[in-house]
């Protein structure tokens, strides 16, 4: 029997063969700066948990309800803003800080402010844009719940009493997932046998979204496609794309080496390519590849918990929805994975002593990590709980100087008025040393979490890691059509194994851990 290939399956076999090599591609340059070490994926058999039940109320007001959830000795001021807005706020509040200095110490800023997200109530966003904006504060990215924007640290306070506000967060920047990589040629991942066949990518239109792409005109037309076959849709900062391709040449070469291994797999595609700073974003970046009609969606990036662990979100914002928009309009969205199998521990909250102090084995509350001078380090923690619910567990989330026992940095939400189980710290060490990720309790009335997950967003190596799990969103999205990819040994499917800029430790062959 005789079948006849219409130009439309064609692209769609295109399409599939550039997500397996560059499944295999993905992970060859994962952990370029981080030497051989293998981690374990989350699989199908080993899902994060699904949250436990717990009964949602929309107040807490009444006598009894206090009593259940107890009282912070030092409640933040205001409660509905994370703690790290809380403390700079403080800071300028009782003189310690000039405003610059303080907004100077958020992930991202511009002079005097700070880049925050605001989850809204329902119908409220009209009324709030409308505050920013008598205050001097232009939006920046708006939905129906959400509103992303930058704002004096001076107005914060007031700005979170604003009706209709339900947290405002600091806006964390996404992570890269591999490192950089100086491509060794199509036949390391196994390109040269589909080219061979005629298939370099013809008719495709492939999306790269990534944290930086530092040097790429320069490498246009020799190791990156030409600039015909480059669209791009740049940021410079938050809510402001342009199609300036020199914007998006900022803070790292990740994005230009992703590039580079998809152009040695597919050399005939056409390439769109983004650096979005936030949610916001990577929301309107996402529609514009849409609109543009681009087929594949590569990245090497992961985000912050946007939800409970199960895939879902009840962010309208959230990457996890985002990447799932891009599925449902026909985007096949390929998700590195693997990077943090030795950064993330999951398990049952444990306290036999009863000090309100996780213990992660045996009698060992400090799961250690070691940062360099000037180094960065991203934590963050989630618990069984249910998002937006004022009744979460209060957890919190500590970094302490393993030597000095100095809490050097927090994030102690006070959940009755955050009502999201997250905690999310950033410190930057000045010195050497050894930290300890410490989970506490507050309220030892209140029942146990059922599990808790930490992990190092910014993929320091724990101490004490769990097997899986260590999947970053949006790559363990729950919709249909978003693809994580790791590579594996061909003999061993279950343990991905990671390669230097050399090649593949064992033979040569892999095959994506799918």
């Amino acid at each position: 029997m005789r079948i006849e290939m219409t130009p439309r399956s064609l692209k769609q076999i295109a399409v599939l063969v550039f997500a397996v090599a560059v499944s295999a591609a993905l992970l060859f340059v994962m952990l370029s700066s981080t030497g051989n070490r293998t981690a374990a994926a989350q699989t199908g058999d080993t899902p994060t948990p699904a949250p436990t039940a717990t009964p949602v109320v929309d107040s807490i007001d009444d006598e009894e309800d206090v009593a259940v959830m107890g009282e912070k000795d030092d409640p933040p001021k205001y409660g509905n803003m994370d703690s790290m807005l809380n403390d700079l706020v403080e800071q300028v509040e009782d003189g310690f800080a000039t405003a610059h200095s303080a907004a100077s110490t958020a992930p991202i800023s511009d002079d005097e402010s700070v880049a925050v997200a605001l989850f809204l109530e329902e119908d409220s966003v009209g009324d709030l844009q409308q505050y920013l904006t008598d205050i001097g504060v232009s939006p920046a990215n708006v939905h129906e719940d959400y509103i992303e924007a930058y704002v004096p640290v001076t107005a914060l306070g007031g700005l979170s009493q604003e009706e209709g506000i339900v947290t405002v967060s600091t806006i964390i920047p996404p992570e890269p997932k591999q490192g950089r990589l100086i491509s060794p040629g199509v036949a390391l991942h196994g390109a040269d046998a589909w080219q061979s066949a005629g298939l370099k990518g013809d008719g495709m239109k492939i999306g790269v979204i990534d944290t930086g792409f530092l040097g790429f005109q320069e490498l246009m037309g020799l190791e990156l496609p030409s600039e015909a076959n480059v669209h791009s849709l740049c940021f410079s900062e938050i809510g402001s794309p342009t199609r300036e391709l020199s914007h998006c040449e900022i803070d790292s070469f990740h994005g230009t080496a992703v590039t580079e291994t998809s152009y040695d797999i597919a050399p005939n595609a056409t390439y769109y390519i983004s650096n979005p700073f936030s949610p916001g974003d990577l929301r309107v970046t996402v529609e514009w590849m849409v609109s543009q009609g681009v087929d594949v969606i590569n990245h090497s990036v992961g985000w912050t918990y946007s939800g409970p662990g199960n895939g879902t979100s009840p962010f309208f914002i959230s990457t996890l929805n985002t990447a799932g928009f891009a599925a449902e309009n026909g985007i096949l969205w390929v998700n590195a994975a693997g990077n943090e199998g030795e950064s993330t521990w999951i398990g049952p909250y444990d306290d036999p002593d009863g000090n309100n102090v996780h213990n992660y084995e045996g009698e060992n509350e400090c799961n250690a990590i070691l940062l360099e001078p000037e180094e960065r380090f991203i934590g963050q923690l989630r618990w069984s709980g249910i998002w937006l619910s004022s009744r979460n567990i209060d957890m919190d989330l500590f970094l302490v100087n393993r030597d000095t026992s100095e809490v050097v940095a927090r994030s102690d939400n006070y959940q009755r008025f955050f009502p999201i189980p997250r905690e999310l710290l950033v410190f930057e060490a000045e010195v050497k040393g050894y930290y300890c990720l410490e989970v506490r309790k507050f309220d030892s009335a209140h029942p146990d979490p059922a599990w808790i997950q930490v992990q190092a967003f910014s993929s320091q190596e724990l101490e004490v890691f769990s097997e899986g799990y260590g999947i970053t969103e949006p790559g363990d999205s729950s919709h249909p059509g978003v693809l994580a990819v790791g590579a594996a040994r061909w003999s061993s499917p279950g343990e991905i194994e990671f390669f230097s800029s050399q090649g593949p430790t064992l033979d040569g062959r892999i095959k994506p851990d799918i």
